[in-house]
């Protein structure tokens, strides 16, 4: 009976691996939204903070710029324009590289969470808890940690067997530094997506 066939797919056929995927996939989501939710303090390491002034500078059409002004960027800036070192206006970032800010930038023009307006005197009486745009830096870090994760999978089933893939994702997954890193805006999302790619690739 069709009925049957259904069951018998979905429980022992071709069925069983999407519907273990799906499940793995409700888990993940599930856990990562009460680590975020227990764990997220808005942007709170100077890297974080560093990734995320860019990215929003290069959304608004500012160019690859910042705030963060080191000492040796204007060196490098001044050698390069005969003693101008770019600071009274938009100095150029030496420091991060583009893929990341980029992935950011596109992030944030989509923004749906909206930007507050977070001025002393614009909500009188209403106590500052969670800046949304850096909650929505979280949420696109999360969805690279994922993509990563399923690298990770799909990597060590190529190579090895499907035990050594949920092994090898679960450790990723669960390790509690990657954790902690992207739950602010710091490139290893992005860059844990990158070589997750070419060794993909190189296992071809």
């Amino acid at each position: 009976m069709p009925l049957q066939e259904f069951i018998h797919k979905l429980t022992e056929g071709s069925g069983n691996r999407f519907l273990q995927s799906v499940l793995v996939f409700f888990a993940m989501l599930a856990l990562t939204v009460c680590y975020d939710w227990a764990q997220f303090k808005n942007l709170s390491t100077i890297e974080g903070m560093d990734a995320a002034q860019v990215a929003r500078r290069l959304s608004e059409g500012r160019g690859f710029s910042t705030q963060f002004v080191r000492p040796f960027s204007v060196y490098l800036v001044r050698k390069h324009h005969q003693g101008d070192g770019k600071l009274n206006g938009d100095h150029p970032d030496l420091a991060n590289g583009p893929f990341y800010p980029v992935v950011l930038a596109g992030a944030l023009k989509v923004n749906p969470l909206g930007w507050p307006d977070v001025r002393p005197d614009a909500n009188p009486g209403q106590q500052f808890s969670v800046y949304v745009p850096d909650l929505w830096i979280a949420i696109v870090n999360q969805g690279l940690f994922f993509v990563a994760v399923w690298m990770v999978f799909r990597l060590g089933r190529r190579l090895f067997d499907d035990s050594v893939a949920w092994v090898s994702a679960a450790v990723f997954a669960g390790s509690e530094l990657l954790a902690l890193q992207h739950v602010g805006p710091i490139d290893h999302a992005a860059g844990g997506v990158v070589p997750g790619a070419g060794g993909g690739a190189g296992a071809h």
